[in-house]
């Protein structure tokens, strides 16, 4: 045995990258660094200090700022003419300045995969189901005092009847705004009905949110006179049923049996309106008048988040290793290359602190146990089975 080690950091190394040499005074005592591994079923052994083999220890961060921690077992004098074996591992989380917690990173807890970049990078939906939340409140009419049935069109092919008379909740699943609503009141007993259509505005757009209510006279000269009382911005435009344009409708008794009445008020923000009634005029009778409309909130609210992952390879792959083994002809088998076979393991043994390598930076030495295959550029693969090691990385 010429030396037990050399122990030397490389933020970056290349297989045929000439390395500075470091002498050291020989020491005594069995190897600290080795690998052992069946290399497809012969047995690989490198040992630190032995046939010029030491242990290279090197970090850096990547583009995506996760630190790779490194080890490395290779001939200092002539890399490009000797076998050597590579860990790299990748860290847990990005880390925004160059320091990191080691302990969280590399530990005998963390269940450590291999890496894998056949794939495209993992692609992560951010799925957001948004509903609006509508509450829509009635206000009617009816004279004689009777009992209403109403009938909702929300606008989104969804109805409802109801006798409710405070308010009625609706969820819409889509963008609601400019949506018609339409409410159609009827007495019970078929003596009067009325329509209101509005649209609901769009959040956050009250000028674009107006609203109508009918004032009515039933006896006034002989007369039923009904008064449109529109509110949004002024000024309003009229175009009642019979194409009379002013604010106030009147229909003379004499038209004796159905009456139906209906109007479009417009503001001056474009936003418009529809209502309607209907009755029946009987001499000497006090026709019956049924009136309803309503008013509104909405709200949007968010109800569920999913995040989907469509690939596993990710450019990020926190507390993954990759194994690298290089032939004495300079070709390079990775770990990464491909998917694992379902037998491939990597297991942390222990961790522990070691000595600060030759650039003064700090190191841990690490115990693993390992199986896996390793594939060179044009796909051809090496099983390494029954691998164990004892390696060192340096860390910031």
């Amino acid at each position: 045995m010429k030396r037990q080690l050399l122990y030397i950091s490389l933020i970056t190394i290349a297989l045929c990258t000439s390395c500075r040499k470091v002498e050291l005074e020989p020491v005594d005592g069995a190897p600290v660094f080795s690998s052992a591994v069946l290399l497809n079923g012969g047995k690989q052994i490198w040992q630190a200090g032995v046939e010029d083999y030491y242990m290279f220890s090197s970090f850096e961060k990547d583009a995506f700022d996760v630190f790779v921690f490194t080890g490395k077992l290779a001939v200092k004098s002539s890399p490009c003419c000797s076998d050597a074996f590579e860990f790299q591992f990748r860290d847990s989380h990005i880390s925004a300045n160059n320091s990191t917690d080691i302990s969280s990173a590399i530990n005998t807890e963390i269940d450590f995969m291999f890496a894998d970049n056949s794939g495209n990078d993992t692609t992560i939906v951010t799925q957001i189901d948004t509903d609006w939340q509508a509450n829509f409140i009635v206000s009617s009419f009816s004279q004689p005092q009777q009992i209403l049935n109403y009938k909702w069109d929300f606008g989104d092919q969804q109805t409802i009847d109801s006798t409710q008379i405070d308010s009625i909740p609706h969820i819409y699943e889509l963008n609601p705004e400019n949506q018609e609503v339409t409410l159609r009141a009827s007495a019970l007993n078929n003596a009067c009905s009325s329509f209101f259509t509005r649209k609901i505005a769009p959040l956050g757009n009250p000028s674009q949110n107006c609203n109508l209510n009918f004032f009515i006279d039933s006896i006034t000269n002989n007369q039923i006179q009904i008064t449109a009382l529109p509110s949004g911005s002024l000024p309003f435009s009229y175009l009642w049923n019979d194409s009379s344009t002013l604010e106030t409708y009147s229909v003379n008794p004499i038209n004796i049996g159905p009456v139906n009445i209906s109007v479009t008020v417009t503001d001056a923000q474009g936003c418009t309106v529809k209502a309607g009634i209907s009755t029946t005029i009987i001499p000497g009778a006090v026709p019956a008048i049924c009136v309803a409309g309503f008013d509104y909130t909405l709200q949007e609210t968010y109800v569920d988040t999913q995040i989907i992952e469509i690939n596993y390879a990710d450019s990020l792959q926190f507390s993954n290793v990759t194994i690298i083994y290089y032939d004495d002809l300079g070709n390079q088998y990775r770990s990464d290359r491909q998917s694992q076979p379902s037998t491939s393991i990597i297991e942390i043994l222990d961790v522990e602190d070691y000595d600060n390598n030759e650039n003064n930076e700090k190191t841990k030495k690490i115990n693993l146990e390992f199986t896996c295959r390793v594939w060179n550029e044009q796909g051809q693969f090496i099983d390494l089975t029954e691998g164990k090691a004892t390696i060192a990385v340096a860390y910031p």
